[in-house]
């Protein structure tokens, strides 16, 4: 931008009110004037497309103007004088940034008085994450800050910082809504609570740790009033939905969805329990914690602290004669043994497994003590999925691969891909969403022989590529051509 002289502009007294302090020490921007209905925007610094679409996203119509460094700090020292003694603290709805946070503000109120800051505070950052659809909020204290951080798509983002002084009123206040021991410090605690603004419901789960700097506190939003998606809308090619229809169709045996956390497994194991609500039978649930409710099941949520633990309502609910088990995870070698005699003795039961693979499966649950052979009668299908990040259609650019990802690929020639770039409309992120990509492995008589040999995993993969399976590199690698995702999100899956 061409340099601007400050004498031909004039400050609009209406804006010093408004003018956050916070904001313009973050982005050397301060508001100055109106021009033709649009607001004017000084800085000193060259600007980056996210600045840029961050200011239109906040004000709509925007003038940015670049004036000397000696007339900005001019500008600068005369509204910060003109500031000290303001105590207000500045609500613009659309972004938390714009919160000028005094700590004076902070030292003499009550945790429970609803008009508190601090409440204000964590009211506007949760009610913001659901409008940006984060899974997590962070609140991770530093020497001299605290960082917020969102977990949106599955990846971390900083939000903003607020001063370390109010982490104790944070942290009281969240304990407070979950409620948790405001006295305890040094030890972790796990709560949860419902946050409700006009017709937004969401439950929230509270993790907190204590660190060397103070408590690091997590939120994680539970949407459970969101519509379940059916089986057929989660993305399966007709390959493999016939064989998810087979599998939830059986009468009884073990199938497990395996993946890292965050993958999407209850999800999936979800609608799996949908379909099979509409089938007149005893379906019972053991999760920690219900994610997702549905009408005519028989959900139960795990409480260690009373003592009703995953393998106790296991041991307890085989004697409720249901017919479909749904455990929220395996976890160790008791839950293990009571879901693999469960699928023996005439029930369906689905649950997950942390493995990175598909037949590492067999190893953990040998690992586990389950014997061989006991899997070769239960074991009835395993599902391995992963999320990958959308790109978003508004702003992702053409790229063509070079020899080294064509090689790392194991593609025969040259293909367009598309990559991320970011704008308004993905927070600058370059991607809107998430997509599930899947695994399916029906354990059939192939797979069995290679178990009652116990033989190494590299045979049951030689015998998956023989069989032309469908693998989770195969559905990335053909996402990637479509123009869905990227090399990026390619790379972590394989």
């Amino acid at each position: 931008m061409e340099l601007t002289n400050i004498n031909e502009l004039h400050f609009d007294e209406s804006l010093r009110t408004d003018i956050n302090i916070y904001l313009i020490d973050k982005d050397q921007i301060i508001p100055f004037c109106y021009e033709n209905n649009s607001l004017v925007l000084i800085t000193k610094n060259d600007l980056s497309i996210f600045i840029i679409n961050k200011y239109i996203s906040l004000y709509k119509n925007v003038i940015f103007k670049q004036v000397s460094p000696t007339d900005y700090k001019t500008i600068y020292d005369d509204i910060l004088t003109k500031k000290n003694n303001d105590k207000a603290i500045y609500d613009v709805s659309n972004n938390i940034d714009t919160y000028y946070l005094l700590e004076d503000d902070f030292n003499t109120y009550d945790i429970d008085v609803e008009n508190a800051p601090v409440v204000r505070v964590i009211d506007s950052l949760i009610l913001e994450a659901l409008k940006m659809k984060v899974s997590d909020i962070h609140f991770i204290p530093c020497v001299d800050s605290i960082l917020i951080k969102y977990r949106i798509d599955g990846n971390l983002t900083n939000k903003t910082t607020l001063p370390i002084t109010l982490m104790s009123e944070l942290s009281s206040r969240i304990k407070v809504l979950s409620n948790l021991d405001i006295t305890k410090k040094y030890l972790p605690q796990d709560g949860k609570f419902t946050y409700q603004h006009e017709t937004i419901k969401v439950d929230v789960r509270t993790s907190i740790m204590p660190t060397i700097y103070g408590e690091m506190i997590t939120l994680r939003l539970l949407d459970n009033h969101k519509e379940l998606l059916d089986y057929h809308d989660l993305g399966f090619n007709s390959e493999v939905l016939d064989k998810i229809t087979k599998l939830i169709n059986s009468k009884q045996g073990l199938i497990l969805v395996t993946g890292p956390t965050g993958s999407g497994k209850s999800t999936t194991l979800h609608s799996f329990l949908l379909e099979n609500a509409k089938r007149n039978e005893n379906i019972i649930t053991v999760e920690d914690p219900v994610e997702y409710t549905i009408n005519k099941i028989n959900q139960i949520q795990v409480n260690n602290e009373s003592g009703l633990t995953f393998s106790v309502a296991l041991r307890n609910i085989l004697r409720q004669d249901p017919n479909i088990i749904m455990i929220g995870e395996i976890r160790d070698e008791e839950t293990a043994s009571i879901a693999v005699r469960a699928s023996l003795t005439g029930h369906l039961v689905y649950s997950t497994l942390h493995t990175n693979t598909s037949f590492g499966v067999i190893n953990r649950l040998t690992d586990m003590g389950i014997k061989p052979y006991l899997l070769l009668d239960s074991l009835k299908g395993i599902i391995t999925q992963r999320l990958v990040r959308v790109l978003c259609d508004k702003c992702k650019i053409k790229k063509n691969l070079n020899e080294q990802d064509i090689a790392y690929l194991d593609l025969k020639e040259n293909i367009e891909i598309f990559e991320p770039c970011g704008c308004i409309y993905c927070n600058n992120t370059g991607y809107t969403k998430r997509r599930a990509i899947y695994e399916v492995v029906e354990f059939d008589d192939d797979f069995k022989e290679l178990l009652s040999k116990k033989s190494q995993i590299q045979k049951y993969n030689k015998l998956f590529i023989k069989k032309g399976l469908s693998s989770l590199k195969d559905e990335a690698i053909k996402l990637l051509k479509e123009g869905v995702t990227s090399l990026e999100e390619v790379k972590n899956i394989i």
